[in-house]
């Protein structure tokens, strides 16, 4: 039985744009050994602090959507990518965990990143992000993100007469061997602005996943619920809307869920 508890997202908004002009920065090193198919579950982490960020995000969704960028520059030849059609690949990776109980319409992938950096040679690049993907479904009247995570990634991309293809995902380890695979598979430039970005507001939200229900809202034309959470029950198609409620600090700390809706889906 899958019966997935939502944890609540939090978020930020970047800018628009569809194709992405990015110069591929100076740095030494190149991607190291960790490599992964392109994956759905993205290791959740943070980035360290200080300084701004290196580069804008841009989101795509699946089905297809505009997505938004602005560029990075640096030394060396200048790289043309659609933003808009590798964000869509990101997404697809990304399981939907609850298709078999909503309408394609009502259950749908996004993907966003902040790019560091690219490195092409020949018909091949890596791009050097921050991304963050999720799975939102649409239940009465409202959209809910029910899965999703955000961590440092690399996108391995195959350039073709067509355009580009993203083949596969590298994604960060999560745990304490997190900060050594950035290093290790970062080149130093494009580690050093995955150092300084901020993924997070002050107020602690995640920039990306503010983006992605950004995006969702305007895809699947209901708002992103912010306060509730949503609970499904795969195996007995019902759902459950909580509410969560926290108080007190240190050893009295208490976190509690009230049911204020349920039903079969």
């Amino acid at each position: 039985m899958r019966n997935n508890k939502v944890y609540k997202m939090l978020i930020t908004i970047s800018a628009a744009a569809m194709v992405l002009s990015l110069a591929a920065c100076g740095g030494s090193g190149s991607a190291g050994s960790s490599k992964a198919a392109a994956s759905s579950a993205p290791a959740a982490s943070s980035a360290a602090a200080s300084s701004a960020p290196a580069s804008s995000a841009a989101v795509a969704s699946t089905p297809a959507t505009s997505a938004a960028a602005s560029s990075t520059s640096g030394q060396g030849a200048s790289l043309d990518l659609d933003l808009k059609t590798l964000y869509e690949q990101v997404a697809k990776t990304h399981t939907k965990n609850y298709q078999d109980l909503f309408k394609p319409t009502e259950d749908q992938a996004f993907a966003t990143a902040e790019i560091f950096g690219i490195d092409r040679t020949g018909n091949t690049a890596k791009m050097y992000v921050f991304a963050a993907t999720g799975e939102y479904v649409s239940l009465k009247g409202k959209a809910y993100n029910v899965s999703g995570g955000q961590g440092e990634a690399i996108f391995n991309i195959e350039y073709t007469n067509g355009g580009a293809n993203l083949k596969s995902i590298d994604w960060s380890d999560s745990g304490a061997g997190h900060d050594k695979w950035v290093k290790n598979n970062f080149p130093k430039a494009y580690y050093d602005k995955s150092v300084a970005y901020h993924p997070s507001e002050d107020n602690g939200k995640s920039k990306l996943m503010k983006a992605l229900d950004a995006e969702a809202e305007r895809i699947m034309g209901v708002p992103v619920e912010q306060n509730n959470l949503l609970n499904i029950d795969t195996d007995s198609r019902t759902y459950e809307i909580v509410q969560t409620k926290e108080s007190g600090t240190g050893a009295d700390y208490k976190f509690e869920t009230i049911t204020i809706d349920k039903g079969k889906l």
